[in-house]
């Protein structure tokens, strides 16, 4: 039954390949991320020391394979011989969003990074538990700590505006600029590591392919040699904690390491089906959506609820079913709205996409705004293959909605921002320019 959602994964990298007349772009990498995490789950199969051995059943395998389809049928706007030009809605407005990604990424690495160095220096696994049962000293700087770990979170703005700050100008670029946003973006990775957590590296590196994919074609070719070389060198270094890291926390796992890491990607599938079949109370957005939740109950919109963690889990531990593992993003929904609530979310999203994408399918420009946007909803769908990350900074999606709703709404409005102009980065071949 696993071969289910996997196959359905394959066909729909197949038919998008077709409509994207076989390029490989970043819609591509999205689709061929689902399919690796299928590749993996089936080679876990074959090694049934990293899961219990429990049939996986038809229904939950079916309704995840139409998840998928609804999901990227989201993407099919999105095709890369129609992307051809980011209009910037409010050139001066950009800058200050581009600043602000520089000053708060470089002051976040300086403030995590201490905590960093202490966390590669001592025993990884025991700093790990102790963060995790008894929190991390960075708690202590309150306000401060909020602010840099949400500056932390918006990586893949960074590098976002890093791309595009590398696209010619009238034959000019500006390559220093671009320089400090990529450098302000290893913030999340630092941040991350802070936390004992690997997770940085991994969302730094897919997020970055996910930014070459969608604007190599407006560098020029000088400028992508170089930054093949820069980031080769960067994931070597990245890479480093990384792997002591995965070695402290795997090597006395009876499957070791590499089996370990292999599960570690590819477990998804199994979890979901598992996670399917238990009949555990919905948590209403208490799981991925805590802020928002919150808030509704403070203003007697939604009624107050007494959550306790551990009488939820019984649920599945009574199933020999483990509740805290990785079940895909759609999982994660499942948990909060169950499956008609999930369709209903996953509709949404791909909608979502679609709008966002619907002008640059005819025109071929894309407003920053609706870049702003597509890129949120790109990053909940690709992290989104191990578990919703957003759920524990939902201020994250609230600042990403702000930023589109300030460039939709407001970039092009009567305020008198000084210059007030409308740049379009233009793909010309061979060259891109800025008109």
């Amino acid at each position: 039954m696993i071969f289910i959602p996997v196959i359905t994964l394959v066909a729909i990298f197949g038919l998008y390949q077709v409509r994207n007349r076989f390029h490989y772009g970043a819609v591509s990498y999205l689709i061929t991320t689902y399919v690796l995490m299928g590749v993996l789950s089936l080679l876990c199969e074959l090694f049934p020391v990293l899961f219990k051995d429990t049939p996986i059943r038809f229904e939950p395998m079916f309704f995840l394979s139409i998840c998928f389809v609804m999901v990227f049928l989201g993407f099919w706007n999105f095709t890369d011989n129609k992307f051809k030009a980011i209009r910037i809605e409010n050139i001066v407005l950009y800058h200050w969003l581009e600043n602000f990604l520089i000053v708060g990424g470089l002051l976040a690495i300086l403030f995590f990074l201490p905590f960093a160095v202490t966390v590669l220096k001592g025993d990884i696994s025991i700093t790990r538990e102790q963060i995790y049962e008894n929190g991390s000293l960075m708690a202590r700087f309150g306000i401060v700590n909020s602010v840099f770990s949400l500056v932390a979170n918006l990586t893949i703005l960074a590098q976002v505006c890093s791309f595009i700050s590398l696209t010619p100008f009238a034959g000019r670029r500006n390559p220093i600029r671009s320089t400090l946003l990529l450098i302000s973006s290893l913030s999340y990775i630092v941040y991350m590591l802070a936390w004992a957590g690997r997770d940085g590296v991994i969302f730094w590196a897919m997020s970055f392919l996910f930014c070459f994919l969608m604007f190599r074609e407006f560098l020029a070719k000088s400028d992508l040699k170089r930054l093949k070389k820069g980031i080769m060198l960067i994931l070597v270094i990245i890479f480093t904690p990384f792997t002591m890291i995965s070695v402290a926390r795997f090597s006395t796992s009876p499957a070791g390491t590499g089996l370990s890491l292999i599960s570690y990607a590819g477990q998804q599938i199994r979890n979901f089906n598992d996670h399917y079949q238990v009949k555990a109370p919905l948590q209403e957005g208490r799981f991925n959506f805590p802020v928002f939740v919150d808030f509704l109950e403070t203003i007697n919109l939604k009624k107050k609820s007494t959550y306790d963690r551990d009488k939820y889990y019984s649920y599945y531990w009574e199933n020999d079913v483990m509740p805290n593992v990785f079940t895909t993003f759609i999982g994660a929904f499942m948990l909060d709205f169950g499956k008609s609530g999930d369709l209903l979310i996953l509709s949404l999203l791909a909608m979502g996409v679609w709008l966002c994408t619907k002008r640059m399918a005819v025109t071929g420009t894309m407003d920053f705004a609706n870049l702003v946007l597509f890129v949120l909803l790109y990053q909940v769908v690709h992290w989104g293959v191990f578990y919703f990350r957003q759920y524990s900074v939902n201020f994250y999606l609230l600042v990403m909605v702000l930023i589109f709703s300030v460039f939709k709404y407001f970039g092009k409005s009567t305020i008198p921002w000084p210059k007030r102009t409308l740049w379009k980065v233009k793909l010309d071949p061979g060259l891109s320019t800025r008109i």
